[in-house]
């Protein structure tokens, strides 16, 4: 940004983007060619809101154990729905810029 005499007051905002990523717990027997045993593997889908993770699965959980896990792993509905929690903050702009 150029310019600003440095009383000006900018405001930056990002798309609120959610997605779902999968990610497979690998043992060390598994070896380099497990993409081709993705079912036989832990699994778990993360939910993500921005880059924040809010809610996490394990689909195939009873493949692996029949034990209910004895608290829950992650609780973040607060999260999921509605506008971000926003926080103030200021921010240094330094008098001089450094050329690179």
């Amino acid at each position: 940004m150029t310019g600003l005499s440095g009383k000006e007051s900018v405001t930056v905002e990002f798309p609120m983007v959610e997605r779902t990523e999968t990610s497979y717990l690998l043992t060390r027997d598994v070896g380099p060619r497990w993409r081709e045993h993705t079912a036989e593997l832990p699994q778990y889908v993360f939910h993500l809101r921005g880059s924040t993770c809010v809610k996490v699965e394990f689909p195939n959980r009873a493949l692996f154990t029949q034990a209910e896990p004895p608290y829950p792993v992650f609780q973040r509905d607060k999260l999921r729905f509605g506008p971000a929690p926003m926080k103030r903050t200021v921010r240094y702009r330094a008098a001089k810029l450094v050329p690179w």
